[in-house]
Order: structure tokens, then C-alpha cells, then sequence
């Protein structure tokens, strides 16, 4: 269900779902949710839910999320993203 949220564009949606699959059937995210719904809040430049997201993963997960913005910024051109994101992961590395 996310993934096909996060491909229609249906923010709203995605929340929806994620918030249920962890707080009704808690159920606990794996990355791949974790990537979906930033890749989501990424295309929409609700950097700040992105941020949050990130914020619940653990550390050797970081990268790979931000690695999914970085993506994102490429396709959708957003560079102030992008160098945001780029400047997270370089103080992982």
C-alpha cells in the first residue's frame, strides 16, 4: 500500500497507512517503509516529516534513506534538498 501511495503522489494516504501498520497493528517499520514514506514526504518537500523519519531509524539505516532523497532530488531537480540530504549523509560517513 505504500509503495502505490508513494507512486500515485498520495501523501495523505501513505501517512495514513504508515501510521496504521505501526500504531494499530503495530507492526514494527523496516527500512524499505521507512524509505517509501520519505521517498513520499521527499516529493512532496515536506522536508521536515522527511527529517522526522529519519530521525526514528537507527544510525547504519540513515544512509540508505538519504541516499533515497538524494534520488529524489535528482529526478525532481531539487537542489536545496539535495544538498541538505548530501550534507546529512557526509556527516554519517
Amino acid at each position: 500500500m505504500l509503495s502505490a501511495c508513494n507512486h500515485a503522489g498520495l501523501l495523505e494516504e501513505g501517512e495514513k497507512w504508515f501510521e496504521e501498520m505501526c500504531n494499530v497493528y503495530s507492526f514494527t517499520p523496516t527500512v524499505e517503509h521507512y524509505t517509501c514514506m520519505i521517498d513520499l514526504y521527499s516529493r512532496k518537500g515536506r522536508i521536515e516529516k522527511a527529517n522526522a523519519l529519519l530521525d526514528r531509524v537507527s544510525s547504519s539505516d540513515r544512509l540508505q534513506l538519504l541516499l533515497a532523497i538524494l534520488g529524489v532530488c535528482f529526478k525532481e531537480g531539487n537542489v536545496n534538498l539535495g544538498e541538505w540530504a548530501f550534507e546529512q549523509s557526509i556527516e554519517i560517513g
